[in-house]
């Protein structure tokens, strides 16, 4: 229902083998705000492609966890 409330009818969703998971299709905006709603998710959301948009948000990732690992090091 997030997905859907967040991109409307244009979602295709498909199902997997795990009962627990789907894959959702979908056109979006990649932003900064679009990164950090997927960041939100957790491990509870993986881009499967394009892969330069997984790329950013892994970039985004370790950007964010290296400004919190250089707080406990002062």
């Amino acid at each position: 229902n997030i997905i859907l409330d967040r991109f409307g009818d244009n979602v295709i969703l498909h199902e997997t083998e795990d009962a627990e998971c789907f894959q959702a299709t979908f056109k979006a905006a990649v932003s900064p705000t679009f990164l950090s709603w997927i960041m939100g998710f957790g491990s509870g959301a993986l881009i499967l492609s394009p892969q330069w948009v997984a790329d950013e948000l892994k970039r985004l990732s370790l950007e964010t966890a290296e400004m919190y690992t250089d707080m406990e090091e002062s």
